[in-house]
């Protein structure tokens, strides 16, 4: 969506109420003017996060202030130049801007001393719009992974392991607070059992903590090893800060025997089967769970079938839900690369019609390896 020439884009939930408030904040004044003091005390008693500018409006400081209210769907904005409002905030000059966050967590308000510049108001409400420890869930899930912000997840359960992790996070947390993101969540339900899912972590597994790093074209997620507690948490994150961790990568067990047409590839086997020098790769990435990706495996196995005698021409599929393919971050289903011998690295996608006939035309198209089947009466 276009604002006043400037774009926006939509990365949230695809729900009627969601998408009408995130309109409506773009098009409508992201802040509302607060004429008395009852007014200001139910603005703040009424929702988690708010922010009030304090001081006159058309100034160079509430420009700013404005263009980065609009940046933000979950906060709710204010803005007065009341003084007995002032006043009941403990704003000591009300002719000098100012901007105080309320929220209904740890200390219940922060207080922006930076410069009033659309950056450093920006960088001061997102610090503090959540707790230093966030529960992860859809407004967690949108900060972290639509923002690239690497994050600390501890995933547990409330027994007595979870609780003592718990406890080792919350003694941590000064020391890590503004170097990194930090969440905890459940692995049974919600965002925290999709989210544990998708990066292999089970019920059997937790307590568990894991640095998880959206900012580099895929997830890359880093694991402690050690036992749970404050002095491990802490050097977990000096090491990943100064590099000197090792992804790791989620990976089924490969199968006993893989000679059908369609290969195949879990994580521990993708780059020997997928990088295979000699060979092109053409592999299909699904979800379990997705109805397109059920339903075009059929077509996709069907073609499967009719090239298994094209010399060195492999096509795979993969579970990408239960398998990471190192290098690469799926997150559409499903979704089709070909490897071919050219550049491995560099995988063409197919972005054609999902049926057997344009799906047969992209693999010749790309093919480096002959076509033809050298024996076409062998069934």
């Amino acid at each position: 969506m276009f604002v006043n020439g400037h774009p926006w884009t939509y990365d949230g939930n695809l729900t009627h109420h969601d998408l009408h408030e995130w309109v409506k904040k773009k098009v409508l004044p992201p802040s509302v003017e607060v004429q008395s003091p009852q007014a200001a005390a139910d603005l703040i008693a009424g929702n988690d996060v708010v922010v009030i500018y304090f001081g006159h409006p058309y100034t160079p400081e509430f420009d700013a202030y404005i263009a980065a209210a609009r940046e933000f769907e979950d906060v709710h904005f204010g803005h007065t130049a009341h003084p007995g409002i002032a006043s009941q905030y403990s704003i000591s000059d009300p002719s000098t801007p100012k901007i105080v966050l309320f929220k209904k967590f740890e200390e219940g308000r922060a207080d922006f001393d930076g410069k009033f510049t659309l950056e450093e108001i920006k960088m001061f409400i997102e610090v503090n719009e959540f707790p230093q420890v966030m529960i992860f869930d859809s407004k967690a899930a949108r900060k972290i992974f639509s923002g690239s912000h690497p994050c600390l997840f501890l995933f547990h359960e409330d027994d007595e392991k979870g609780r003592a992790a718990v406890d080792s996070l919350t003694e941590a947390v000064e020391a890590l607070s503004g170097h990194i993101l930090i969440a905890r969540s459940s692995v049974r339900e919600g965002y925290g059992q999709r989210l544990a899912e998708h990066v292999g972590i089970t019920e059997k597994d937790v307590p568990v903590v894991m640095i998880i790093d959206p900012g580099h074209g895929q997830q890359l997620k880093y694991l402690l090893e050690r036992e749970i507690n404050t002095e491990s948490i802490l050097q977990f994150y000096e090491d990943w800060a100064n590099k000197r961790l090792t992804e790791v990568y989620k990976s089924e067990d490969p199968p006993l025997i893989n000679d059908g047409p369609v290969k195949i590839v879990v994580g521990h086997t993708f780059h020997d089967i997928v990088f295979d020098q000699s060979k092109d790769v053409l592999v299909f990435f699904y979800a379990p769970w997705s109805t397109e990706s059920k339903e075009y495996l059929q077509i996709y196995e069907t073609i499967a079938n009719k090239m298994k005698r094209v010399p060195n021409l492999v096509l795979a599929k993969m579970n990408s839900i239960a398998n990471d393919a190192e290098g690469f971050h799926i997150a559409i289903f499903p979704t089709i690369k070909f490897f071919t011998t050219k550049d491995k690295n560099s995988p063409i996608d197919f972005r054609g019609e999902r049926n057997e006939i344009e799906l047969t035309k992209f693999i010749r198209e790309h093919l480096t390896v002959s076509w033809f089947d050298p024996n076409p009466n062998q069934k």
